[in-house]
C-alpha cells in the first residue's frame, strides 16, 4: 500500500456523489494531502474564525455541568448497546503487558468515543502509536458499526505502511472483533490484543487521549451537527494533538515533531539499518 498522507475526507461516511464532484472541481495544493484515489479536502493553515464554522465555544459557566455529566474519556452512556461486548467473534489475549513499546509501529492502541450534537451524539474512532502518542488514524461517523473503525485502520495503514508484527490493541468490541476488522488485521501481519474485560487501564493511553480531546477540545465547543465535528475534530487532531501539545513523557515534545527527531537519530546513526523504511512521519 502507497506510504502517502492520509486525508480526513477518508472519515466522511458516506460521501454523496455530489460532494466527490465538488471535490474534483477543487484545485490541489501543498496543502492538499491524500492517498491516491481518496477524494481529498482543503486542510486549513490555521484555526478559522468561530463564525465560519458554525461552532461556538461552550459558555464558562456551562462547563462544569456539561463535564460532570459526561465524565472525561467515559463514553459507555453514549455508546451503549451499540458498543456491545456479548457477540459471538473470537476474543484475543491481551500482548501489551508483556513489553512496552520501544519504538513506532509496534504498538498501536485504538478505541471509540462519543461527541454530543444538537440531535444526540456522532461517534469517532481513533488510533494512536503508543510510543509517540500520535494520532495516526481515525474516522467520525454517525453510526457504530465496523466501517467505522475500519476507515480508521485504513487511514492508519495507508500513512504508517507498517512491517508485518505490529499489536493492534483495542476493546473487545464487537467493531473490533468483527470478521471483516480481524481479516483486515491478519492480512496486514497485525498481532491481535484486546483488553480484559470491564479493564479500561489495559488500554490506558487511548483511555488518556480522549481525556485530553473532551477537556482540551469537546468540552470547550458546541457542535450543531455532524458537518461541525467533521470539520472541528481533523483540525485539532492533525494541527493541535499531533504538532503543537506537548507530552512529557515525549520529553516535552509533541507527538509530531518527536516522531521526526527520532527518525533523524535513526538515520544518523544507522543510515543502512534495514526496516525503517517502515518509519512513515510526515510533515
Amino acid at each position: 500500500m502507497p506510504n502517502a498522507e492520509y486525508s480526513p475526507q477518508h472519515l466522511l461516511l458516506p460521501v454523496g456523489k455530489s460532494g466527490e464532484d465538488k471535490d474534483r472541481r477543487q484545485p490541489s495544493g501543498p496543502d492538499r494531502i491524500g492517498c491516491p484515489g481518496i477524494p481529498q479536502i482543503r486542510i486549513p493553515a490555521h484555526n478559522p474564525p468561530d463564525e465560519d464554522r458554525g461552532v461556538s465555544r461552550k459558555p464558562q459557566a456551562h462547563l462544569a455541568h456539561y463535564a460532570g455529566k459526561f465524565p472525561l474519556g467515559g463514553c459507555q452512556e453514549a455508546l451503549g448497546s451499540h458498543h456491545r461486548l456479548n457477540h459471538p467473534y473470537p476474543i484475543y489475549p491481551n500482548l501489551t503487558k508483556e513489553q512496552p513499546p520501544a519504538a513506532i509501529n509496534q504498538l498501536w492502541v485504538s478505541d471509540i468515543t462519543y461527541i454530543r450534537i444538537e440531535s444526540g451524539f456522532v461517534y469517532l474512532a481513533v488510533i494512536l502509536d503508543a510510543f509517540s502518542r500520535r494520532v495516526i488514524g481515525y474516522c467520525v461517523s454517525r453510526g457504530l458499526d465496523a466501517q467505522i473503525t475500519l476507515k480508521a485502520l485504513d487511514m492508519a495503514i495507508c500513512r504508517r505502511n507498517p512491517a508485518p508484527g505490529v499489536i493492534h490493541h483495542s476493546d473487545r468490541g464487537v467493531q473490533y472483533a468483527s470478521g471483516d476488522y480481524t481479516n483486515r488485521l491478519k492480512s496486514c501481519g497485525f498481532h491481535i490484543s484486546m483488553s480484559r474485560k470491564g479493564n479500561p487501564y489495559d488500554n490506558a493511553t487511548a483511555e488518556s487521549f480522549f481525556k485530553t480531546l473532551k477537556a482540551e477540545e469537546v468540552y470547550l465547543w458546541e457542535y450543531r451537527n455532524l458537518a461541525d465535528v467533521r470539520e472541528r475534530i481533523p483540525y485539532f487532531l492533525e494541527a493541535v494533538y499531533n504538532r503543537k501539545r506537548l507530552h512529557s513523557s515525549l520529553g516535552y515534545l509533541p507527538p509530531e515533531e518527536f516522531e521526526k527527531r527520532l527518525l533523524f537519530k535513526e538515520q544518523k546513526n544507522s543510515p543502512a539499518r534495514p526496516g525503517y523504511s517502515n518509519l512513515s512521519v510526515q510533515g
